[in-house]
């Protein structure tokens, strides 16, 4: 396994790149939000309850609730990657994605 240098990721133009990254991101996704309802195919959503990355009331929660065909499981205690805590939840929701289309 080869080691990376993270410290290339702390250079100051990596750093202000990153930061236009995140602000155009955040625009676009912005402007897309009021089309959300107009999603017509399943949407799994699986959150851990735990996730300091997105908030999960923010990003899911509200999500699951705009969404008209969406299911949503929550993992108690899970953080950002609640598919490695509770795989077989996460199956779960696959498989009713793959029966809904």
């Amino acid at each position: 396994m080869e080691k990376s240098d993270v410290s290339l990721a702390a250079r100051p133009e990596a750093l202000r790149a990153n930061g236009g990254d995140l602000v155009a991101a955040k625009r676009e996704v912005a402007a897309q939000q009021a089309r959300y309802p107009q999603i017509r195919v399943p949407v799994a959503i699986l959150l851990g309850d735990g996730d300091r990355m997105v908030s999960p009331s923010i990003h899911g929660m509200k999500l699951a609730q705009i969404l008209p065909n969406a299911r949503i499981d929550v993992v108690r205690g899970a953080g950002h990657l609640p598919h490695e805590a509770a795989p077989d939840r996460f199956h779960k929701l696959f498989d009713w994605v793959e029966a809904s289309k």
